[in-house]
């Protein structure tokens, strides 16, 4: 770590493989989203595994400056340490709410999530949330309820949205217009949820999977893998049990 950071002392800005800024540090944990790089033009560094595949990385232009890990040391680990280091004396974004928006004061917004490396010593490290939260027009979030700040970029509740009693937002979550999150759902960082959508109490979603619009799911479903059929899901794990329709609400 010592001496990846002597390269990337200079670095002021960290940024996920996604959204990519000038100058800014990211991370690769596989191929898959190595390739997002090819053809940028901005100054970046990025952290890579020691198994990536080499000839992938001789196709990112010059531009990439490329910083491969030894053998024992992991992507995500390495990454977290030199994020924290760089954002330690930094604010987060701004919390951007609508002034239509019907956020109750028992409610909390902008919570960081828990994005965690566990070190070699079995030190836990939880990454620093520098993201922000967005809540458009009409949104009503009921109390007890928590929606996490994203870690680089926004978590956002879009338009009419309805956020219902003690529920738990997700870093990085999108909550689609006109959705309802009924009591008691956990959504987990990264859920991507459609528009019209009704997700009932106590629903408990996987991580980083998408909910496509016109979904109704049940209550106490388990959720863990993406739904791109609109329709009624039911169950633990949740599946499709009949076309979606607006009386079944």
């Amino acid at each position: 770590m010592f001496d990846l950071w002597e390269k990337i002392k200079h670095i002021k800005i960290t940024t996920s493989v996604d959204n990519i800024e000038p100058g800014c540090l990211t991370f690769c944990k596989s191929e898959r989203y190595l390739k997002k790089l090819i053809g940028t033009s901005f100054i970046v560094d990025i952290i890579l595994p020691f198994n990536i595949d080499k000839k992938l990385c001789s196709q990112l232009p010059s531009n990439i400056n490329i910083h491969i890990l030894k053998e024992n040391e992991d992507v995500k680990n390495i990454f977290i340490q030199a994020h924290n280091k760089i954002n330690k004396y930094k604010e987060p974004k701004e919390n951007i709410i609508s002034s239509s928006a019907n956020i109750d004061p028992n409610s909390i917004i902008g919570l960081p999530g828990n994005n965690i490396t566990k070190m070699p010593d079995g030190r836990i490290i939880n990454m620093k949330h520098m993201g922000n939260v967005v809540i458009e027009e009409n949104v009503n979030v009921q109390a007890f309820s928590i929606v996490q700040r994203a870690v680089f970029d926004s978590t956002i509740i879009r338009k009419n949205a309805q956020i219902f009693y003690r529920v738990n937002v997700g870093h990085n979550c999108i909550i689609g217009e006109s959705t309802m999150i009924f009591p008691g759902t956990l959504l987990a960082g990264g859920t991507v949820i459609g528009n019209n959508c009704y997700i009932w109490q106590g629903v408990i979603t996987r991580s980083n999977i998408s909910i496509c619009d016109n979904v109704i799911i049940g209550a106490g479903s388990l959720v863990l893998k993406n739904i791109d059929r609109p329709g009624v899901y039911i169950g633990r794990p949740a599946k499709y049990i009949k076309e979606y329709s607006e009386e079944l609400r």
